[in-house]
C-alpha cells in the first residue's frame, strides 16, 4: 500500500483527475496548471484523465464545480504528492 504524503490545505500539490465523458477542449484550456490531459474511448465508455498542479485547496475546489457546472461525473481524484511551491509559475 502506497503510503500518503501530509499535504497541507494550503500548499501546491499534483492531482491526477479522471472524469466520465469526453471534456471539451475549451474548459481544459481554462485550467491553470495542465500538465497532461488525455482522452480514453473504449467500445463502453470515454475517460478524460488530467494531471494538474493544483495551488492549494482553494484552487482544487474551484476545478471540481468548474467540472461540476459542465455536468461530468467525476470518477476519482488522487493527489500524487506535494510540489514545490517556486515550482508554480503562474
Amino acid at each position: 500500500m502506497k503510503k500518503n504524503k501530509s499535504i497541507k490545505f494550503s500548499e501546491p500539490a499534483s492531482y491526477l483527475i479522471s472524469v466520465q465523458g469526453k471534456l471539451p477542449e475549451t474548459i481544459v484550456d481554462n485550467f491553470e496548471g495542465i500538465e497532461n490531459f488525455t482522452v480514453t474511448e473504449t467500445n463502453k465508455s470515454i475517460i478524460t484523465l488530467i494531471t494538474i498542479k493544483i495551488k492549494d485547496q482553494a484552487h482544487l475546489s474551484g476545478l471540481m464545480n468548474t467540472i461540476y457546472d459542465w455536468r461530468f461525473p467525476i470518477l476519482k481524484v488522487e493527489c500524487e504528492g506535494e510540489i514545490p511551491k517556486d515550482f508554480l509559475n503562474y
